[in-house]
């Protein structure tokens, strides 16, 4: 159960961590990228720090490695949600986004855990 409870609050501390690193560097290349920032935040760094964060959990898990990722996710999606105000069509756009990424990071902690899991084959 102590596992468990470590790899959420490790998953929720990576996610800000992963947000707060991938600010900071998109703003410290900002000059010289050609596409928005805001673009490459939401659609290149936020699938990115959900699958990091849902290979961490995937990796300390000893069960339910789905559940776990989805929650230690969840505080940071309902961060990028509700930031700042949006308009319908842009706030569904958003729900897409974050869904998206909320997938992968479980999909790569599923990934993790079964091959973490797995028995080794011999060779015979």
């Amino acid at each position: 159960m102590r596992r468990q409870i470590l790899a959420v609050a490790v998953g929720v501390l990576l996610s800000y961590l992963g947000a707060a690193l991938g600010g900071y560097l998109l703003y410290e290349s900002s000059n010289r990228l050609s596409l928005p920032v805001s673009e490459m935040a939401r659609f290149f760094l936020s699938p990115c720090i959900a699958i990091l964060v849902g290979a961490c959990v995937g990796g300390l898990c000893e069960s339910r490695p789905a559940i776990l990722a989805a929650l230690s996710l969840a505080p940071w999606a309902l961060g990028v949600l509700f930031a700042q105000r949006q308009s319908a069509p842009h706030f569904l756009i958003l729900i897409s986004v974050v869904a998206m990424s909320l997938l992968l990071g479980i999909g790569a902690a599923l990934l993790t855990f079964r091959s973490r899991t797995r028995p080794l084959r011999s060779k015979t």
